[in-house]
């Protein structure tokens, strides 16, 4: 398509990869476009400081994504975080904050049966539910695995705060009740990916065999203070740390993503996550690294999954075996509890 700008998400359903919802007119996965989808970058509502717990159980009429469904545009021929148009990325910057102190307002709604009702309409048959800690007052991951305990579909990425108290201890906890992977967060964590600190939470992930999945780049919605500290050239020491685990590079470092293109060839366990980026420079890391190396995923619930989705399905047109690799095949082999699943195969959730 030479045109990639479309009035908001509903209007993707312009898109041959999609249909419309009865009842909602939201993008639905047509038939045929995907037959394995695994989301490898998404999360569930989190509180921390005084904040009662999300309850993430709950349902809901619809989850209200960050970034609206309907009512904002969206271009598809750049990094996702530049549809944000300033009133709605300083909602989502109030909503966010306001998570110290309540578990109300969009984060409510981030709940475990919401979340399946989008991945059942866009086709995903997994997701990794990324867990991010503060060194106080916070228990994400616990209650992400207390969450998804029963349900086969939804996979953990714990968290440790790089200076939180007894992370190893933590880490083999959450190891123990299911988590496949870790996540760090340097911009939310405030800690450099370089710092010592942030270099022994990661080597913790080696040490249980962990696949890790950093946040790297500087979200245009970011304050800009937390710049800072995701710089994709910040990442080099602690890649180098780990080098027996995968790792992977969230969004493929946003718009520094030829840096993070850089890094990816020139380490062998590195590997870019894609959540946001644009068709045209998913073409390009297609072509210089291969679908091997790439890993979709789609940030949810700052952005409905058809958004990123419909950036990767539009790169690999005409290409069923990257399509495959990218959609699910790759991070199914990165982490041992995505093996695949057999044709048919139901989900306990």
């Amino acid at each position: 398509m030479d045109d990639l700008r479309f009035e908001d998400c509903r209007a993707l359903c312009r898109l041959p990869y999609f249909e419309p919802e009865p009842g909602t007119g939201l993008p639905r996965l047509a038939d045929g476009v995907a037959d394995d989808i695994v989301d490898a970058h998404l999360h569930l509502g989190w509180s921390y400081g005084l904040a009662p717990a999300v309850d993430l159980a709950a349902r809901h009429e619809r989850a209200e994504t960050f970034f609206p469904e309907t009512g904002v545009a969206v271009d598809l021929s750049h990094y996702s975080a530049w549809d944000y148009t300033d009133e709605v990325a300083a909602q989502a910057r109030r909503h966010s904050a306001r998570s110290i102190w309540s578990g109300k307002g969009p984060i409510a709604t981030f709940t475990v049966p919401n979340l399946l009702r989008e991945m059942d309409r866009l086709g995903v048959r997994d997701a990794i539910v990324l867990a991010i800690e503060y060194p106080f007052a916070s228990r994400c991951t616990e209650r992400f695995l207390d969450a998804t305990a029963d349900c086969d579909r939804l996979h953990v990425f714990c968290s440790v705060h790089p200076f939180g108290v007894g992370n190893g201890r933590r880490v083999a906890r959450a190891v123990e009740r299911g988590a496949v992977g870790m996540k760090l967060h340097p911009a939310t964590q405030f800690v450099r990916a370089e710092h010592p600190r942030m270099i022994a939470a990661a080597r913790l992930a080696q040490r249980h065999g962990l696949p890790i999945l950093y946040h790297v780049g500087q979200s245009p919605i970011a304050p800009r203070w937390t710049d800072r500290f995701c710089s994709v050239a910040q990442y080099e020491a602690a890649i180098e740390a780990t080098p027996e685990v995968p790792v992977l590079l969230g969004h493929s470092g946003i718009d520094e993503w030829e840096q993070a293109l850089a890094l990816c060839k020139r380490h062998d366990h590195v590997y870019l996550e894609l959540s946001g980026q644009p068709p045209q420079r998913i073409r390009r890391m297609l072509d210089e690294v291969g679908p091997d190396r790439l890993v979709f995923g789609s940030d949810w619930p700052f952005y409905p999954i058809s958004l990123p989705l419909a950036k990767v399905l539009i790169a690999t047109e005409g290409d069923d075996e990257a399509r495959r690799k990218v959609l699910a095949g790759t991070i199914r082999r990165l982490v041992r509890s995505l093996a695949p699943a057999p044709l048919g195969a139901s989900a306990s959730c």
